[in-house]
């Protein structure tokens, strides 16, 4: 029976009826390590009533987590009532799960962003419902918008929003190109006018100056998304993320729609500026002509060039 729990291809540990491990077969070792299931040693996972199926974490040496679920069945071990535990590895299946959440949640973002982008009615309003959006229904700790300041030596945040907040009091992201801090995301996002996205921020060469204030303020990931608005890039919308990892293709494109979005909304918030400054222009136009008409005893009339009328 022995050979057999051990060439089994789930994982399989027998524990005796004072919660001590018996036996481990391969793939519970390769879970757990031999140390932590060598024979006399305490289960190092919850134990259960015989029939009952269970889900719990495991956090391993190298810091990662695995999700597994135990189910407990009885069996009799060298003449000795045991507990077979068949322990399985859902960590794939629960991360294709929370991914499928992640990218619902910024499906529901870009649906919402795309509403307001179509009725704003000035820059800073649309900006900052974006950053709400991004929190709200994006899920992330923190978003925020950005250009240069006025002589381009650093950035200035324009709208932001999340629990992280107070992140941004004690950063800088400077522009000139001899600083560490003009090399962060969000400078090579503006300088190359391309998506930079950071999966594990405090593990990022380019992100050290602000490793210690992301760490204490639960920001594990960040994706900048330039804001496309003309030849040169002056707007990029940066969002952060609690959790390693976290932004996959899927989700870097829908970042990319949104600030796509937003750069049209600003479009049209800039076409309907002219256009109420063409027709206020042609109102005052009129009112001159009328005072003119009034004020002037000549008689005179318009002609139509095209019509010759």
């Amino acid at each position: 029976m022995r050979q057999l729990v051990d060439a089994a291809a789930e994982a399989l540990v027998v524990v005796d009826t004072d919660g001590c491990v018996r036996f481990a077969n391969r793939e519970a070792r390769k879970l757990f390590g031999d140390d932590a299931l060598a024979p006399g040693c305490p289960a190092p996972f919850p134990l259960g009533a015989e029939g009952e199926t269970a889900e719990f974490t495991l956090q391993r040496d190298d810091g990662s987590h695995l999700t597994l679920e135990r189910r407990a069945a009885p069996v009799g071990w060298d003449s000795a009532p045991a507990t077979l535990y068949t322990i399985r590895n859902l960590s794939a299946l629960r991360s294709a799960e929370e991914h499928l959440v992640h990218v619902n949640r910024l499906y529901a973002a870009l649906a919402q962003t795309s509403h307001v982008c179509a009725r704003a009615l000035s820059a800073e309003d649309l900006f900052e419902d974006v950053c709400r959006i991004c929190v709200a229904h994006g899920g992330f700790r923190l978003a925020w918008i950005v250009r240069p300041n006025a002589d381009n030596t650093e950035m200035e945040i324009v709208a932001s929003a999340g629990p992280a907040l107070a992140y941004l009091e004690k950063i800088r992201v400077r522009l000139t190109p001899d600083h560490p801090e003009s090399r962060g995301p969000i400078a090579q996002a503006l300088r190359l006018g391309i998506q930079y996205v950071c999966n594990d921020f405090t593990a990022d060469p380019l992100t050290r100056p602000w490793h210690r204030t992301a760490e204490a303020h639960g920001l594990r990931a960040c994706a900048v998304t330039p804001i496309h608005t003309g030849p040169t890039t002056e707007l990029a919308l940066a969002v952060h993320a609690g959790e390693i990892n976290y932004f996959s293709s899927d989700l870097q494109t829908l970042l990319k729609q949104i600030a796509d979005e937003v750069a049209s909304g600003l479009e049209r918030i800039a076409a309907r500026t002219a256009r109420r400054k063409a027709e206020q222009a042609l109102v005052e136009s009129e009112a001159r002509f009328r005072q003119m008409a009034r004020v002037n005893p000549q008689v005179f009339w318009m002609r139509d060039a095209r019509n010759d009328a």
